[in-house]
């Protein structure tokens, strides 16, 4: 793997952020698990379904746009004039998280230029600072799950507002 690459990754994910980044992926998995599961309609089969996408609105929604709003990729990303690499992360069911990691693909083989095991670093500073597993990441503040539990319900309700509106065109 290429030193260059990863000093490009690393200047993009600078290393003192990456114990911020990791609380937020890890406080918006218990945001949307816990708005999920406190709404009705999100605990039936087809809402498990849609767990990884609550995940990531949450995460998109924590993290990395202001104001709480979701904004289209292609706008996000106008401004960007060269993408230089992936935030990848996962979690269990019960909301653990397994891995974060920062990549960077090679575009035409199967294989990785650069990666940082970020959530194995930060797991490490945490042990070295002697914050226990269940110590470490934060719970989310109740405010913040009311604010994306809104967030979301605002959304459904303006998209169930444009199907009706929709709907009686016809």
């Amino acid at each position: 793997m290429s030193t260059e690459y990863r000093n490009l990754l690393v200047e993009a994910f600078p290393e003192p952020t990456w114990p911020i980044l990791t609380r937020g992926i890890r406080e918006a998995i218990k945001i949307a698990d816990g708005v999920r599961l406190s709404t009705p309609f999100l605990t039936t089969l087809v809402g498990r379904d849609l767990r990884g996408l609550m995940r990531r609105a949450a995460l998109m929604w924590r993290i990395l746009f202001r104001d709480g709003k979701l904004v289209p990729l292609h706008v996000a990303l106008s401004s960007v004039s060269r993408l230089y690499g992936w935030l990848m992360w996962g979690a269990t069911p019960r909301g653990e998280l397994t891995h974060f990691a920062l990549g960077m693909p090679e575009h035409k083989d199967n294989k990785w230029l650069t990666y940082v095991d970020v959530l194995t670093h930060v797991t490490a500073e945490e042990a070295k600072s002697g914050a226990t597993r269940e110590e470490a990441p934060s719970k989310p503040n109740p405010a913040l799950m009311l604010k994306f539990r809104e967030e979301i319900a605002r959304s459904l309700g303006q998209d169930n507002l444009d199907q009706d509106i929709a709907g009686n065109d016809g």
